[in-house]
């Protein structure tokens, strides 16, 4: 699909939105292999230079303390419901926001 859209639609704005809703850091790897592959900007929803790690963070790089403090902080009903809550959901909607902007 990518490669159809960069050759039929070259002046589309593509981006790709890494995932952090994922239970595999293996996903968030071929995402970003992908993006990488096909030239494609992406955002790294499980943090990195330019976006914070959020709840469901897959960063291998990102510290067990750190990811454990950002469940506590950011789920629904921690340990029950880890799901992000509202204020999770709009912090990380403000990332969200500006990376599709710059497209």
């Amino acid at each position: 699909m990518l490669d159809w859209l960069q050759e039929h639609r070259p002046y589309a704005h593509l981006g790709i939105l890494v995932t952090n809703g994922c239970d595999r850091p293996a996903y968030r790897e071929a995402q970003l292999e992908t993006a990488r592959r096909h030239g494609i900007p992406w955002i790294d929803l499980n943090g990195d230079q330019f976006t914070p790690a959020m709840i469901r963070s897959q960063n291998p790089e990102v510290a067990p303390e750190v990811k454990e403090r950002l469940r506590r902080i950011q789920a629904v009903d921690y340990p029950r419901n880890t799901h992000p809550n509202d204020e999770a959901h709009i912090f990380e909607s403000r990332f969200i926001e500006a990376f599709l902007r710059r497209l």
